[in-house]
């Protein structure tokens, strides 16, 4: 009777004990705020295996909306791929780096009902390094492509009307710096005068434009596991932040598989995920 007392009892201690740590791993190490490696959640990011079907929202009233998507470039013996809904038997895969690519991007320009459509690739090694990226913006049948290539340390504007090819023009990333050069070659290569350029560069604050810049592209990420209340339920997320210009943020947050469910911008700008309120 001694025995099967112990017994019963060492079950049930290990019973609590199991259950005690299962709670503190749902509950307390997943509490609201705790840090969580940035490396980690871009990973999911980049892996997430559903696309994201987002509104832009300003002030509470969609104005447009795009498709995100993540994707895996897999290295193959035949070459570069994104991978397949099946992988055939036998075939060696490995991760060769990730793109996204968001389309059917589109957003109401203010004071007027024509639209604005873009779409944007965004390619990365496997170290998650930016390789290139292309973006496209137009009001049919005009567009602007806008594209640069990490190995070149260049940026490129082409222009077409639909029928030709339009004004041109490249700029080096050191030129990119330095807000008078740019503002004399965009001026320049699109028909004005390039001293027209010179001109507009001294009427801004040159410093601050050299500031923003720097901001913009240093932006500094933390990243946290946190809760999102759906309805009655509550599941939980990631979220990324980043302070803008010291009086904004940025608020990116995720489910745990990488899927955006929303995005915060300065302006009351927001991307919202459309599962969400379907």
């Amino acid at each position: 009777m001694t025995t099967q007392r112990l017994l019963l009892g060492g079950a049930a201690a290990f019973w609590l004990v199991m259950t005690g740590l299962l709670w503190r791993a749902e509950y307390l190490d997943g509490k609201s705020g705790s840090p969580v490696p940035v490396e980690v959640v871009l990973e999911k990011l980049l892996k997430s295996p559903d696309d994201s079907q987002l509104d832009i929202m300003h002030h509470g009233k969609r104005v447009g909306g795009l498709r995100w998507s993540p994707n895996i470039i897999e290295e193959t013996a035949v070459g570069l791929s994104k991978p397949k809904p099946a992988t055939p038997e036998g075939m060696m895969r490995r991760t060769a780096g990730y793109s996204l690519d968001v389309m059917d991007g589109s957003v109401t320009l203010p004071d007027t009902k024509r639209r604005l459509r873009f779409t944007l690739n965004l390619n990365f090694d496997r170290n998650r390094n930016w390789q290139d990226f292309l973006l496209t913006l137009g009001q049919n049948p005009r567009h602007i492509r806008i594209e640069s290539h990490a190995a070149s340390k260049s940026l490129r504007f082409t222009t077409s009307d639909g029928q030709s090819p339009g004004p041109k023009a490249e700029f080096t990333f050191e030129q990119l710096r330095d807000p008078r050069q740019l503002f004399a070659g965009v001026v320049s290569a699109f028909g004005g005068p390039e001293s027209l350029g010179h001109i507009a560069a001294q009427m801004v604050d040159t410093s601050t434009l050299k500031s923003l810049t720097s901001h913009m592209l240093e932006l500094r990420w933390e990243a946290r596991s946190d809760w999102m209340k759906m309805g009655s339920a509550r599941m939980r997320v990631y979220r990324l932040q980043a302070p803008l210009l010291d009086k904004h943020k940025i608020v990116i947050t995720l489910s745990r598989t990488g899927e955006i469910l929303k995005a915060e911008f300065p302006n009351d700008i927001t991307l919202l995920n459309r599962n969400l309120y379907l």
